[in-house]
Parts: C-alpha cells; structure tokens; sequence
C-alpha cells in the first residue's frame, strides 16, 4: 500500500531495510511490519508505527521597508503567526537571501535562529531586486 516505493529495497530483501524519507508524506503515520526468522526457522513479528512530522502552518512573512539603499537601510523581517504541534516547539527561523532568481541562497544567521524577527541591511545587487527569505523550523 503506502509503503510502495517508500522503501529503498523490495520489502523481503534482507537488512539493513532504508526509508527513504524523501517520499514520506507530512504528518503522516506509517505501520511497518518487522519479521525476524531464526536459523531453524522459527519466526516472530512485531509492528512499529512511525508518524511523520509536519511543517508549521498559518503564518506570514514580511519585510520591511519595501525599498531601500544597499548596506545602509535597515531591513526587518519578521516570521508572524507560525503554529505547529506543541511539541515541536520552540520554533526556530532562518533568513536569507537571492541576489538573482535560481542563485543560491545566502543565509543572514549561521544556524537555525530563535528569533522570529530579524533586522539587517543587505548588499548591491546585480539587478534592482533581491528575493528575501525566511523559513520557520
């Protein structure tokens, strides 16, 4: 059923048995069955449900000003009105950004960021545009 290409090998291959996490869906919950047979033949099997996590939902991403001078205007960003399951909490942030479409991401912090609300200013780009990013964890 939903296990159908979620598995990296056919399901009666022998161990090491991958998920690949990649097709999992978002909070999801998949039953694994786990058969072990001994040397003489004897078997016993066990079932493990493993549930997937979701991504926050429900909030909004800003940046303010609209417009300003590179390496001077003071940009804020702010991560507004996020929620998840309570135990996912904190939530955690990352903000970056583009200098052209397609171009790799430029973080603005190191790691993930307790913050929902960033300020800081941002460089020349080639273009008139940068593509700001924030993401919610």
């Amino acid at each position: 059923g939903q296990s159908a290409g979620l598995l990296g090998k056919p399901s009666g291959a022998p161990s090491p048995m991958l998920i690949d996490l990649g097709k999992t869906r978002p909070n999801a919950v998949y039953r694994l069955r786990l058969t072990v047979t001994d040397s003489i033949g004897s078997t016993s099997s066990t079932v493990v449900s493993l549930t997937t996590n979701g991504p926050p939902t429900s909030g909004t991403f800003a940046v303010s000003p609209y417009r300003g001078t590179a390496l001077t205007t003071e940009f804020e960003f702010l991560l507004d009105g996020w929620s998840d399951d309570v135990d996912d909490y904190p939530l955690t942030y990352t903000y970056g950004y583009r200098l052209v479409q397609d171009a790799a991401l430029t973080p603005l912090v190191a790691d993930q960021y307790a913050s929902a609300w960033f300020l800081t200013t941002l460089p020349q780009a080639p273009n008139v545009n940068i593509t700001c990013v924030g993401r919610v964890f």
